[in-house]
Formats: structure tokens, C-alpha cells, sequence
């Protein structure tokens, strides 16, 4: 008995260190241990995958499933926006919706996927009303998990504990009677962040909005196409701009005032504008060796584009995007969306060289 529990120690603590080292995985580190009390004989062998039954570890799964679909339908935009709708610009009343929000929604589905589901709304909020970000992201975070106190499947913690009332043959808790108690945490939470938390929460933001537009300004450029370039009668992509010069061609003017669409068969011809994005570097070797000519500096100006006219948006992405981890040149993005990326910033920093090679990140602006 010794040995054994001196073995089931031993496993806990190898299972914590792995955990917060994050060398692996949590699941891998998860199914390790399982294995390994098996190959010591610590749990029968009959019983080793029993718990995978249990029908609070199947609830679990389930509020995953559905915290999955209620990502995956964008209900992120439309509460993002009505938030604002609700709550205006004032700091007091965003931080009380949105915890509100999230908090009512973290009874009912896994406390990381509420906020996941959030978050980009969140960001885009701050974004908008010039508020700092982590005076909104800690109360998301601390909302989230006041609220998953209020149901059954609020959280995993609340299903275990009935689970286990049920296999000794006590009464089990219902579904809201988690509820009262729940509701009181949540309601003292928002009501302290409100009057005293937010005047404590650090002020962290990154670039971000006009600074972001200046920051790219000095990477945009206009050339001309000169009669003798020999980019002259070739498609955007034959000419290959970017993969072989690392230049982003952002729109094409031609002489008579017409501006074509972007897209991969876009023709260049002699005396064309192009308003191209890349570093001085890049501009250099292009200039002597395409025959461009480079016109007066050009100032990207948001506030001079129209409708129909060359628009910049931003967008941030979020959790479980089927781009994440992958290059714009893998998803082919410009080709598929009709999108040319600016820059992305990230954590801060802005990436604006080489774009087609950095792979996508969750948060990624």
C-alpha cells in the first residue's frame, strides 16, 4: 500500500509538472497518466476507461459540443453589437453588460468557450470607444467564471459533485439550484468591478487603430509603370510582385482614371499607378529591376477612401478559424477573398514584411 500510493504521488506530481510546463498537451498528459496507473496495476484494468461512462463526463462533452455550435454561428457579432447598443461608449456601462453577458451565458456552456465566443467582440468594442483592452478582458475573464456557478452545467465542478451524490444514492442537485446563490455571486462581482475593481485593472494596449494606419503609411508607396518595364502586359500574377519582391500591390490606377479590380489576372500595363505596400529594401531592388518609377510620397488616408473606392478594414481573428496556423500563401486569401493584407498586428507589434509567410495566430488583427 506504501509503494502505492507513494506511485500515485509520484504520477500526480509528474502530471502537474507537464501541465504547467505545457511541454504536451493537457489531453496527451491526461491519457499518460491514464495509461499509467494501468501498466502499474494502481487501478484494475476492467476500470481503467469506466470514468469515460460517467455521466458527468458525458454532460461535459455535451457542453463542449454546444458551446462549439453557439461559436461556430457567429453570435459573437451580433452580441458585440448589442452591447454597444445597450451600453454606449461609457466604460461603466460596457464593463457591467459585458459582464452580465457573459456571465449569463457561461451557465449554460463552458466557461473558455464564453469567453472565446466573446472575445473578438470585446476587442472590436475597445477598438471602437478608445478603452482599454484589459479593462475589459479581465472582468470578461472573471464574470465568466462567477457565472458558471449559477446552473448544473455551469461548470465541471457542479456536474462532478451531483455525480458523485448520485452514485452513493443521495437526492441529486437540480438543474437551477445552483441558481440563488449563483446569481448573488455574480450580481456582488459586477457591482464591486464596477464601483472599485476597474479603478484597479492595469491599463495594457497595444497599437492599435490611426497609430496602426500611420505605422503602415510608411510602407505604401506609388510607382509608375514605365513604357520600357517589363511588367508591361502581364497579369499580377505572372508578374509575380510578391513572391519574387516582396511587394503588395494594394490598387492599380490607370492613366485615363479607371481603377480595375484586384485579382490574379488583373493585366498591368504601360502607364498604370500601382500603390504597392513594402519595405524601402524591397522597393530598391524592384525600381532598378522592373523599370518602375517611383512617384511623390504617398500618405495612406483613411479618411480620403469612399465607397467604391479602395477601403481599409480590420478584422481580428478569432478562436478555432479554419486559417489559424496556416501563411496567406497557403489559404491563397487575396485569390479566394479579394482581400490584400496591410499588416498585422500582433500583441502590439506590427508585421508588415513577408506577410504571405507568417503563419495566422488567434488574436491576430
Amino acid at each position: 500500500m506504501t509503494l502505492d500510493i507513494a506511485l500515485t504521488l509520484l504520477i500526480i506530481l509528474g502530471a502537474l509538472i507537464l501541465f504547467a510546463t505545457e511541454k504536451l498537451r493537457v489531453d496527451v498528459v491526461a491519457m499518460l497518466v491514464l495509461i499509467t496507473v494501468g501498466v502499474l496495476g494502481l487501478v484494475p484494468g476492467e476500470d481503467l476507461f469506466s470514468g469515460f461512462s460517467n455521466s458527468a463526463v458525458v454532460t461535459v462533452w455535451a457542453v463542449y459540443m454546444v458551446s462549439g455550435g453557439l461559436f461556430k454561428t457567429g453570435v459573437a457579432d451580433a452580441m458585440g453589437r448589442g452591447i454597444l447598443r445597450v451600453a454606449g461608449n461609457s466604460e461603466v456601462g460596457l464593463i457591467a453588460i459585458i459582464m452580465i453577458t457573459v456571465g449569463v451565458i457561461s451557465a449554460f456552456m463552458n466557461n473558455v468557450g464564453a469567453v472565446a465566443m466573446l472575445l473578438p467582440a470585446v476587442v472590436g468594442i475597445s477598438r471602437r470607444t478608445n478603452i482599454p483592452v484589459s479593462k475589459m478582458l479581465i472582468p470578461l475573464a472573471f464574470a465568466s467564471l462567477l457565472g458558471g456557478k449559477m446552473t448544473l452545467i455551469g461548470t465541471p465542478a457542479n456536474m462532478l459533485a451531483t455525480g458523485i451524490l448520485g452514485e452513493r444514492g443521495l437526492e441529486t442537485f437540480g438543474f437551477f439550484e445552483f441558481t440563488p446563490m449563483g446569481a448573488v455571486v455574480l450580481t456582488t462581482g459586477v457591482v464591486y468591478m464596477v464601483l472599485i475593481g476597474r479603478r484597479l485593472l492595469p491599463v495594457r494596449e497595444g497599437a492599435r487603430g490611426k497609430e496602426d494606419i500611420d505605422r503602415i503609411s510608411d510602407y505604401v508607396t506609388e510607382v509608375r509603370v514605365t513604357p520600357e518595364s517589363q511588367l508591361n502586359g502581364k497579369t499580377l500574377f505572372e508578374s509575380r510582385l510578391g513572391q519574387k519582391y516582396d511587394l503588395t500591390v494594394l490598387a492599380v490606377q490607370r492613366e485615363n482614371g479607371d481603377q480595375p479590380g484586384l485579382h490574379r489576372d488583373t493585366q498591368i500595363q504601360s502607364g498604370d499607378l500601382l500603390i504597392i505596400e513594402s519595405s524601402a529594401s524591397a522597393l530598391m531592388d524592384a525600381h532598378k529591376s522592373l523599370g518602375l518609377t517611383i512617384e511623390v510620397d504617398y500618405k495612406l488616408d483613411i479618411d480620403s477612401l469612399e465607397p467604391g473606392d479602395v477601403q481599409v478594414i480590420e478584422a481580428t481573428l478569432a478562436p478555432n478559424s479554419h486559417i489559424a496556423e496556416l501563411t496567406l500563401r497557403e489559404v491563397r486569401f487575396r485569390d479566394r477573398y479579394g482581400f490584400t493584407i496591410l499588416a498585422i498586428s500582433r500583441r502590439g507589434r506590427v508585421i508588415t514584411e513577408r506577410l504571405r509567410d507568417v503563419p495566422l495566430a488567434f488574436g491576430d488583427a
